[in-house]
């Protein structure tokens, strides 16, 4: 398990969440499309620090754009995922 890239992306996760409490504050920009875009964001981070999770530093050094084709996606181990 490599905590750093894990803190990493659950950071990136929490600053996105944090970013939509801040534009659900302002009803007049921010709507529905920029809302799921956001949470899809926020959910990414987390699919990939999930997904992730036993990764040693050499597979986290080759992480490609293959790889994060795969990681992005919702787990599906998780209790509240069916199949």
């Amino acid at each position: 398990m490599n905590k750093k890239w894990l803190q990493q992306e659950i950071i990136q996760a929490k600053d996105q969440l944090e970013e939509i409490l801040v534009n659900l504050n302002d009803k007049n920009k921010y709507g529905l499309n920029e809302f799921e875009f956001d949470v899809q964001h926020a959910y990414t981070h987390l699919n990939i620090a999930y997904n992730t999770r036993e990764w040693d530093d050499e597979q986290i050094n080759k992480f490609s754009d293959a790889d994060y084709s795969n990681v992005k996606k919702t787990p599906k181990d998780l209790i509240f995922v069916e199949s």
